[in-house]
């Protein structure tokens, strides 16, 4: 009977540690596939984008005026929000030494914070600003069809539930 008892032990045993390895191997694998933080612009935003092999020039039918267009408001936004992005990465990383800081300021750190708000504030204004201009561009149709795009990518978000008690 103690030959049985140590069995069904070792299987156990076994088992539990199977599945930490299996469960290590899974957090490994999961946690280190996130790619690194870009920031707030798009990496197309920062190296140019082909509007000629893009899926919207098929989904909007774009011309070519259109796509020539859409490349210069392009080059003029990137060169506009590249500053302030850079600024954003700044002030990200002179939080991120604040907390290492074990007396760190309060204070400080909501200034920061305040920071990083009008920076990004600055970055979706220049992003709203720049679709309107192309909205310019696009025929009747196609604003429609861009919104509808648009929406599937971001939808509404659910109105609140309280919860039931």
């Amino acid at each position: 009977m103690n030959q049985k008892v140590i069995t069904i032990i070792l299987v156990i045993s076994l088992a539990a540690n199977l599945m930490m390895i299996t469960a290590i191997g899974v957090f490994f694998l999961t946690s280190h596939r996130e790619p690194p933080f870009k920031g707030p612009i798009t990496p197309w935003a920062v190296e140019g984008h082909d509007w000629h092999k893009s899926h919207l020039k098929h989904r909007l039918n774009l011309t070519d005026a259109q796509i020539e267009a859409f490349n210069k408001q392009q080059e003029v936004i990137r060169e506009m929000s590249q500053p302030i992005a850079e600024e954003l990465k700044k002030k990200r990383r002179e939080l991120i030494e604040l907390l290492k800081d074990p007396d760190a300021d309060s204070a400080q750190a909501d200034f920061i914070f305040q920071e990083i708000v009008s920076l990004q504030t600055q970055l979706e204004t220049m992003v709203f600003h720049n679709m309107a201009k192309m909205h310019t561009i696009l025929t009747p149709e196609q604003r429609a069809e861009l919104m509808n795009l648009v929406e599937k990518r971001h939808p509404p978000p659910l109105p609140h539930r309280m919860p039931h008690r």
